[in-house]
């Protein structure tokens, strides 16, 4: 009976089911409960409405220096405005699609590396966990986007090593499989992190695995090689801080965080600020006033 079953999940109808199922079950929740905006959600939508309706084309949401997310829900979601019209529904659209992509994209996935039985459950999981369905739906700054981007980021770097150990064995075309995987690996992880930065300790995690493997990696052409992907990568956060006239470091040396943010720049500045207060607090006796890296000034 298992067997049966397992064998219905490796057919391709099974996966075309699944994605009629949730799609319907999307499209329900889209037009009743879950039609209207939050707050973030609005703010995406007036970059939508400004990218249609003026030619802007935000790098990041408006008054904030991360979540290059929000720039490219908004981007598509101009196109659904000049589809459909402007509505929170059409606006919310983009969630949806968003959302079976990252469907597809797990599957495959999951298909690719760890079997056919385990994709079709992981896809299960994925289209009908209560509450993951709901976030299926917000379209607030790169959330759904991010966890695609690791999906690439994953499928990348076990790229990088199948052709590693393949090239060890195989002199053939190696310096043209050296080139291509690192430097895909580095884009995607540039693009990750101006998508979202918290994607920064799935990369850093990766890098660690992969020192893992090769411990002599970050001495190699093929790290060189990623890292170029990284600053490709990375050109919407450079283009955006060079266009603001930013002065980095007089930020960070000059005050400390007063808020919870993900920007480079505050990333940079809460780590300054943790050098030199901070971590010598954790060494003192003041144990009524704990140290913190974000925290509000009184």
């Amino acid at each position: 009976m298992t067997n049966k079953v397992f064998f219905l999940f490796r057919t391709p109808i099974a996966l075309i089911i699944l994605l009629i199922i949730a799609f319907g079950l999307r499209t329900s929740l889209l037009l009743t409960s879950q039609a209207a905006c939050d707050g973030d959600e609005a703010l995406v939508g007036i970059m939508a409405k400004h990218i249609l309706e003026k030619g802007e084309h935000p790098l990041y949401a408006y008054g904030q220096d991360y979540s290059g997310g929000a720039s490219i829900e908004a981007h598509l979601g101009a196109i659904s405005y000049a589809l459909f019209g402007m509505s929170s529904v059409s606006f919310k659209a983009v969630g949806l699609i968003i959302s079976l992509s990252l469907l597809l994209a797990t599957y495959f996935f999951v298909r690719r590396y760890y079997g056919v039985d385990t994709s079709f459950i992981v896809a299960l999981l994925l289209a009908f966990s209560p509450t993951f369905v709901e976030w299926n739906l917000k379209v607030r700054g790169g959330y759904m986007l991010t966890m695609i981007f690791n999906l690439g980021l994953c499928h990348l770097f076990f790229k990088c090593i199948e052709d590693h150990e393949k090239n060890k064995s195989n002199q053939t075309n190696k310096t043209s499989a050296k080139m291509f995987y690192p430097l895909g690996f580095g884009l995607m992880a540039g693009l990750a992190y101006w998508n979202l930065p918290v994607s920064a300790l799935f990369i850093i995690t990766l890098l660690f695995l992969w020192a893992c493997h090769d411990y002599g990696v970050f001495l190699q052409k093929r790290f060189l090689i990623f890292c170029a992907g990284v600053l490709i990568g990375l050109i919407p956060i450079i283009a955006h801080t060079t266009i603001l006239k930013i002065d980095l470091w007089g930020f960070i040396a000059s005050k400390r965080v007063t808020e919870f943010d993900f920007s480079p720049a505050h990333i940079l500045q809460s780590f300054w600020w943790f050098l030199k207060h901070d971590g010598p607090s954790f060494f003192t006796p003041h144990l009524d006033h704990p140290a913190s890296i974000y925290y509000n000034q009184i």
